[in-house]
């Protein structure tokens, strides 16, 4: 009752909440890959410390450095995870977009990877001084981190392709039921060849126009039609 209380006072157009519910539809989409990604990054860190209980003689003490490490070395990742889900429309409208992107995470990513690692350097000698001893670690998890890093650019571009073959399969089956003569991507998609002509003579539509009446009169006010049939109809 006080969300149509909410409705009615705001006067809040239903057709408005729709327009934003598509577009928090489509931020769901285009997060889903991160979602998943930070899954599987959750399950590797709870093998990881299973390992290190099936090996270490000091189990507590192991986990310890290496959550600590990891900790520091995981903010690498915040870079890449930010600019792939802020410019996700923008790969999804414009493939050129993807080499111009990498570019710019890689000097991001370059200029992080020293600032954690001399940030790591001083907060172990200053403030965590039972750490010191595992800047070894923590360098092997930040050279990891390093290279995972490029991983959400490319993990989100064969998301985006898949989708985008997805959706051609789809515009093809359509558009095949009107007058056409076969189709062929042209030079959008690849270089044309032999396959990209046609050999049918006419149409190749799935489907036939048959004119079965004629409008005579539309009342626009209550949207009904006056229609003389002359052939058969099935609705």
């Amino acid at each position: 009752m006080y969300l149509l209380f909410l409705l009615f006072k705001y006067q809040i157009i239903l057709r408005e909440m729709k327009k934003y519910w598509r577009l928090f539809n489509k931020l769901l989409a285009s997060s889903f890959t991160l979602v998943v990604s930070n899954f599987a990054n959750l399950m590797f860190l709870y093998t990881d410390i299973f390992i290190i209980k099936l090996l270490s003689n000091d189990a507590n003490v192991d986990i310890a450095n290496y959550s600590f490490a990891l900790n520091f070395s995981n903010m690498l990742m915040l870079i890449p995870l930010t600019l792939v889900q802020v410019d996700i429309e923008k790969l999804k409208l414009k493939k050129s977009y993807v080499s111009e992107l990498n570019r710019r995470l890689v000097i991001y990513v370059l200029f992080a990877t020293l600032f954690i690692l001399l940030f790591f350097v001083v907060a172990t000698n200053y403030f965590f001084t039972d750490y010191q001893d595992i800047l070894l670690l923590f360098l092997i998890l930040l050279s990891a981190k390093f290279v995972q890093s490029f991983s959400p650019l490319y993990g989100s571009m064969l998301i985006i392709n898949k989708m985008f073959k997805e959706k051609i399969k789809k515009w093809d089956k359509e558009l095949g039921e009107v007058y056409n003569r076969k189709f062929s991507s042209g030079f959008f998609l690849k270089k044309p060849n032999g396959k990209d002509l046609t050999n049918i003579q006419g149409s190749d539509q799935t489907t036939k126009r048959k004119q079965v009446g004629e409008v005579k009169k539309f009342y626009a006010k209550i949207n009904v039609a006056e229609i003389k049939l002359f052939d058969s109809i099935k609705v």
